[in-house]
């Protein structure tokens, strides 16, 4: 990523990870007890990387580095309310 060529998408970029990372600690820091703020921190990742692509095509696709920490706990009470998971053991 350039950043030098585009201050907007490096600061877009920056927030999308700072918001990632809070969506995904702060369910940790108030032992699951955030009544739905970490829920509201991922729909606003969401929208950053919506906003991101829409502006900046492909290289706003840099925004998608935060995924992982932003979709973690989605994706485990996907699974949880999925029912049981055979893991093979």
């Amino acid at each position: 990523m350039n950043s030098g060529r585009d201050p907007q998408l490096k600061l877009l970029f920056l927030l999308s990870l700072f918001v990632a990372v809070l969506a995904f600690a702060i369910p940790w820091l108030t032992h699951f007890a955030d009544r739905g703020f970490s829920v509201a921190l991922v729909l606003v990742w969401l929208g950053l990387l919506i906003t991101g692509v829409i502006q900046h095509r492909r290289r706003g696709l840099w925004l998608l580095l935060g995924a992982p920490l932003a979709l973690f706990w989605p994706a485990v009470i996907a699974i949880w309310a999925s029912g049981p998971v055979y893991l093979g053991f």
